[in-house]
C-alpha cells in the first residue's frame, strides 16, 4: 500500500470537459478546471488514508478509512463517499443528491491514473442502475508522481 502515497502532478486530461458538463457544471467552471494544472497528494496516517486535490478553484480533502462512509463536499453540495482498496487502486463511489460518481485511482510505479465514470442517464435523468456500464460518461486525468516527493 505503500506504493500509493506520494505527490502527483496533472499531466494531462481527456474527456473533462465533456464529462463536467454532463454532471451539471456550468461552461465556465468546466473550462476553469480542464485548463488548470492540479495537484494530488495521497498520504497514510494511521488507520486513515488521506486524498488532497489542489486545484485552481479549491481544494479538496478526502479522508477516509476504507470501507466506511464519509460526508464531503461535493459539486454542488454534501455527498456520501466510500473508498475500498484493491488491486493497486484506490475506489471512490460518491452519492449526492444530484449525481452518482465512481472514481478509480490505479496506481503504477510513475503515475496516478484517475478515471471518473457517471452512470448513464436516460433522457427523464433516471439512473438505468448499471453504474459500471460503457453508456455511462467517462472522464480522465493522468498525474505524473514528483520525483522528490516535494514542490
Amino acid at each position: 500500500m505503500a506504493m500509493f502515497v506520494g505527490k502527483y502532478k496533472h499531466q494531462k486530461s481527456e474527456n473533462l470537459v465533456e464529462f463536467l458538463q454532463a454532471m451539471g457544471v456550468p461552461l465556465i467552471g468546466c473550462k476553469a478546471m480542464a485548463s488548470c494544472n492540479p495537484t494530488v497528494e495521497v498520504r497514510r496516517e494511521d488507520e486513515k488514508w488521506v486524498i488532497a486535490m489542489n486545484h485552481i478553484l479549491r481544494k479538496v480533502v478526502y479522508t477516509f478509512v476504507p470501507g466506511e462512509w464519509v460526508t464531503s463536499e461535493g459539486m454542488g453540495g454534501k455527498a456520501e463517499n466510500v473508498f475500498t482498496i484493491e488491486d493497486g487502486m484506490i475506489r471512490q463511489h460518491q452519492k449526492s443528491p444530484r449525481y452518482t460518481l465512481d472514481i478509480l485511482r490505479e496506481f503504477t510505479p510513475s503515475q496516478l491514473i484517475m478515471v471518473s465514470r457517471q452512470p448513464f442517464r436516460d433522457l427523464e435523468g433516471s439512473s438505468d442502475g448499471c453504474g459500471s456500464c460503457s453508456r455511462g460518461r467517462i472522464g480522465l486525468r493522468i498525474m505524473s508522481l514528483n520525483e522528490q516527493g516535494v514542490w
